[in-house]
């Protein structure tokens, strides 16, 4: 009869733990664009179209997260007129009527966060103002507009006419009449 021999195998299992030190603001995203917290301001005109791009916002962190943007808040807050599209680009995603609309500035509150570990967020302000354009026709005040002259005013003088809504005064020339 063979012998009974038990097989014995030993294993060592070597477990290395690489510690990295982070500190808890390495993730703490920094704006570039807006370049400063206390933030930065945009002109629009009132008739740009829908998806107009104001700005592609940007930042960085020290642990090499991948940065994610949001509006916080918006002031007046409705209605919304501000997004972030693709990520980084503040687009507008309304219409704009300087004429009638009471607020004629916007101001937004960016938030970035990172992703990384001990990831941290950070606020920037933008501000978009929006500028008034000659998109309406002048209005006159009257259909029919009347004038005295005097009966011996030469040919050729001008007669200007002066109206406050007008864009510019209107002119008439005097004309012999025939009789």
């Amino acid at each position: 009869m063979g012998s009974s021999r038990a097989k014995h195998w030993a294993f060592m299992v070597v477990i290395a733990v690489l510690w990295i030190p982070v500190p808890l603001f390495a993730a703490t995203p920094v704006f570039t664009v807006p370049d400063t917290p206390s933030g930065k301001t945009y002109t629009i005109n009132e008739n740009v179209v829908i998806g107009t791009l104001i700005d592609t916002l940007s930042a960085t962190d020290a642990g090499n997260g991948v940065i994610a943007f949001s509006i916080q808040t918006q002031t007046p807050s409705t209605p919304s007129k501000f997004a972030i599209d693709n990520g980084v680009q503040l687009v507008t995603t309304a219409s704009f009527d300087y004429e009638t609309e009471a607020s004629k500035s916007y101001v937004l509150y960016i938030t970035a966060t990172s992703n990384a570990a001990a990831s941290g967020t950070a606020t920037a302000t933008v501000t978009v103002s929006v500028a008034d354009v000659n998109d309406n026709r002048p209005v006159f005040s009257s259909d029919i507009y009347f004038a005295s002259i005097a009966e011996n005013t030469a040919s050729g003088n001008r007669i200007v006419f002066k109206q406050y809504l007008l864009v510019r005064p209107m002119s008439l020339f005097v004309t012999e009449a025939s009789n």
